[in-house]
């Protein structure tokens, strides 16, 4: 392993790994990897089947692919049915966080000595396992680069403050060099996470909890204790979206997002030694529902009532310190 980077306080914008020079060239020891991908997908078949393809179409090898099946009823069932070479996981819908937490479980199980996870709306190009896995001898927790089918750079929450409950590094234009070959970072996304077994036996599964919305956030913070995590500018993602669809606000996720407030207090207070967030956080928390009602009537104003409707019961429901499954 490289340099650790301590990112304790989760604020750690502008320090650079010291890669190995030689790492982008070299080629992994791919006889020492085996790489376990999982995919967790529900009613979404079209793109499912894209997005096998593109990991059957990887050159580096893959020793199993586990697809984890939230109770879809689209006919993703019977087609999984009639493909070879897949692991099939059907369950009840526990979504992506409860999808991730089993099908990472089923790949550490089965001796993985690395897993890769993606969503069902994401297509990876061929050499983007075979790029991260050059990153392996420093870092244990490697992220791809994400486009939007438009060409648009996916912007993510690469660097994210806990007790500010807010991103400091990551979405902001510049924030990501693209004259560098990774950039440090101490969160993760699920569309594409490359991590090491060891790193899953120093800090468990995705937590199910969540259903969706910050469950890869403080996976990723948990990650940043243990090993370098990055992104990886030539490993390459291409999401079904279009950077004109990721400005819609869907209610679904509105109310994931804000319900789950009291989860992410309950990592905030784990990594910070039992601290509770402060009243400028809940502030914080609160200034976010006019931003989301404002870009829901400015990007789906027919949804409008919808959203609403969902911050709604969202902050009602992280009051109840409800989990899993509860939008309805």
């Amino acid at each position: 392993m490289g340099e650790m980077v301590d990112q304790a306080d989760s604020t750690n914008e502008g320090r650079k790994l010291d890669v190995p020079r030689e790492c982008a060239d070299r080629r992994p020891d791919e006889a020492r990897m085996n790489v376990v991908a999982v995919v967790v997908t529900y009613n979404r078949l079209r793109l499912l089947k894209e997005a096998l393809h593109a990991v059957r179409a990887q050159t580096a090898p893959i020793g199993k692919i586990v697809v984890v099946d939230n109770d879809s009823t689209d006919g993703t069932r019977e087609w999984l049915s009639s493909q070879a070479g897949l692991e099939v996981i059907r369950q009840a819908n526990l979504g992506g966080a409860g999808g991730f937490e089993t099908g990472m479980k089923r790949a550490f199980d089965s001796g993985a000595d690395w897993i890769w996870v993606m969503d069902d709306d994401v297509a990876a190009r061929p050499d983007a396992l075979e790029i991260m896995l050059r990153y392996a001898p420093f870092s244990q927790c490697i992220m791809p680069s994400r486009f939007y089918s438009d060409g648009v750079p996916c912007k993510w929450g690469y660097v994210y403050d806990l007790k500010r409950r807010g991103i400091v590094f990551g979405t902001r234009a510049g924030d990501q060099d693209e004259s560098k070959e990774y950039t440090t970072v101490n969160t993760c996304c699920f569309e594409g996470m490359l991590v090491a077994r060891d790193i899953v036996s120093r800090i468990g599964f995705p937590d199910k909890r969540f259903f969706i919305a910050g469950d890869d956030t403080v996976y990723g913070l948990q990650a940043s204790r243990h090993t370098n995590v990055i992104v990886v500018r030539d490993a390459v993602l291409i999401r079904a979206k279009t950077s004109a669809d990721s400005r819609k606000v869907s209610p679904m996720f509105a109310y994931y997002y804000f319900r789950n407030f009291h989860l992410m207090e309950k990592y905030y207070g784990q990594l910070s030694g039992g601290k509770r967030y402060g009243l400028t956080c809940r502030m914080r928390y609160l200034r976010e529902i006019p931003l989301y009602l404002l870009r829901s009537l400015r990007y789906n104003k027919r949804n409008f009532w919808d959203v609403a409707r969902a911050i709604g019961a969202g902050v009602i429901d992280s009051m109840r310190r409800l989990e899993g499954r509860s939008f309805r």
